[in-house]
């Protein structure tokens, strides 16, 4: 539901597992369903429904799924550049252009090997460079997107589209229609 954009479902079978998972814990259901199940981590479902709250621009409960699952030490890898990136969303939406890039700097400091992991946070790291007219930043975020794409071939293709899409606009706004039209 949450990746076909019916985010209040979603929600509801999010919140559903939370209440199941705190109704077991330390409870020998708990122990068995984790023998034989890979159960999610309170963790891992409070960043869901935040990630689920933002999409459907219910701010207030944002702050308190993020609050819940503070134990960034459970959460897998993909999760942890998920929270970083919710992060930096809050940061903007609250106008914080500074936290939001900082959020994002850390994340894409911290997980350089990780190609596919981080194209996505280069692009939105460039947006908001964009944002600040800061469009040297602005470009060398993009040339990450563009080194890791052709270093490692990994980067989603839309990722790779949307970044050069808007490298033609940072070339048309830095007055450099030949790089537009040769980025195009």
């Amino acid at each position: 539901y949450e990746q076909a954009g019916v985010f209040d479902k979603a929600a509801e079978i999010y919140r559903d597992t939370l209440n199941r998972l705190y109704a077991m814990k330390g409870t020998s259901l708990e122990k068995e369903r984790s023998a034989f199940e890979t159960l999610p981590s309170q963790e891992s479902v409070n960043l869901r429904l935040a990630i689920v709250s933002l999409n459907d621009h219910k701010m207030d409960t944002v702050f308190e799924y993020i609050k819940s699952g503070n134990q960034t030490d459970k959460h897998s890898a993909q999760e942890k550049i998920e929270r970083s990136v919710l992060l930096s969303q809050v940061a903007e939406v609250n106008h914080q252009t500074d936290e939001a890039i900082r959020y994002l700097s850390d994340l894409t400091a911290s997980w350089k090997g990780q190609s596919k992991l981080v194209s996505g946070p280069y692009l939105k790291l460039a947006r908001l460079y964009l944002k600040k007219n800061d469009f040297k930043k602005a470009q060398w975020a993009l040339e990450n997107v563009e080194h890791l794409d052709e270093d490692t071939g990994v980067v989603d293709a839309r990722i790779s589209v949307e970044a050069l899409e808007l490298k033609s606009e940072l070339a048309l706004m830095t007055k450099n229609p030949q790089l537009a039209t040769q980025t195009l």
